[in-house]
């Protein structure tokens, strides 16, 4: 019995689980044309873009009838830059006013990515419960020989 109530006792101690980001699928260009699968934004934890190669594009559409904020967090605020020197970066706020669509990208790896190699992605304003979001790998193009 007291192994019960310590264990009880220890369950309403222990922290409610963390809420985690969505992440987002990436979707591959082709040449032909790419389809984005569009998903409703995570206004709670916000959302996470895999980035391993720092070629993935942002897709926003505000189809509601409210501003909505969406922040894109920047992970490495000073860095340099060959030939140019140190660099400042600050996170980018977007601005999706009500019926807007917005296309954002891409980031560069060693500046966005979190330690899981993710861009982190907020949501607020009046109409970020309206917001829709998805993400696709730009299109790389290469010589055919």
């Amino acid at each position: 019995m007291k192994n019960f109530l310590f264990g009880l006792l220890l369950l309403l101690w222990l922290p409610s689980p963390m809420a985690y980001a969505a992440t987002l699928s990436v979707v591959d260009s082709v040449i032909g044309g790419t389809q984005v699968n569009l998903a409703n934004a995570d206004t709670g934890s916000g959302d996470v873009i895999p980035n391993m190669s720092g070629d993935v594009l942002l897709y926003l559409d505000n189809p509601g009838a409210s501003q909505a904020i969406v922040t894109v967090t920047v992970q490495d605020a000073s860095f340099d830059v060959p030939g140019y020197g140190s660099v400042e970066q600050t996170s980018k706020v977007i601005t999706l006013e009500a019926g807007e669509s917005f296309v954002a990208g891409p980031y560069t790896p060693s500046v966005w990515n979190n330690s899981s190699a993710q861009v982190d992605i907020q949501y607020s304003g009046a109409g970020a419960a309206d917001v829709d979001v998805g993400a696709r790998r730009s299109l790389r193009l290469r010589p055919q020989y």
